[in-house]
């Protein structure tokens, strides 16, 4: 009997310890969630995944403008038009072509915390509203990634917005799934530590 006390409470530190850091599912699909919001006008998505990589792997491809096009539905380009140079923010202009419409301008200015996190909002383009926050979480030791993702979106032009939550719902389990066979690939090409 004496010695069950300090059982348990080992126990109930390493639950606790356990619940204050999400375990890696890199098998499961990401959770995704949109929903209408400003009355209706706009819309708010939030995702929530883990990815089997370093957060500084994840956060290397999740910057990276080049290979965008690799993991964004409907993207056309993403370019950096201003940065900072100590690394701190940049100004990206993305162009995407939908089926319910021809093109559309959205320049944001993205804030980094490598490799933790990043938030942006709209400065210009069709949208009048963009803006959202990517927070990465290390997992596993540091070995994994869990991402939590919520986004806030209304158009310009006419375009019923239901239409434009219905694209979210269907091109964001898309595009994270496209992020998560890029981290994994760009995790295996590593070389190992030493």
């Amino acid at each position: 009997m004496g010695r069950s006390p300090p059982i348990i409470l080992v126990w109930l530190l390493a639950t606790a310890a356990l619940a204050e850091t999400p375990l890696p599912r890199p098998d499961r699909p990401p959770t995704v969630s949109v929903a209408a919001e400003d009355g209706g006008h706009g819309g708010v998505v939030r995702a929530s995944f883990d990815i089997a990589a370093p957060p500084q792997v994840v956060w290397a491809v999740l910057t990276d403008c080049d290979h965008a096009r690799d993991m964004v539905p409907n993207l056309v380009s993403c370019r950096v038009l201003d940065r900072d140079p100590a690394g701190r923010w940049d100004v990206r202009e993305h162009i995407a072509k939908t089926w319910f419409t021809p093109r559309l301008r959205n320049v944001i200015r993205t804030e980094f915390d490598p490799p933790h996190g990043l938030s942006y909002r709209r400065i210009a383009g069709d949208w009048t509203r963009s803006e959202g926050r990517w927070t990465l979480t290390a997992t596993d030791g540091g070995a994994a990634t869990h991402l939590d993702y919520e986004g806030h979106m209304a158009l310009g032009v006419a375009v019923p917005s239901w239409a434009v939550r219905e694209a979210a719902r269907h091109e964001l389990p898309q595009a994270l799934a496209a992020l998560r066979r890029a981290c994994l690939a760009a995790e295996a090409a590593r070389p190992p530590a030493r």
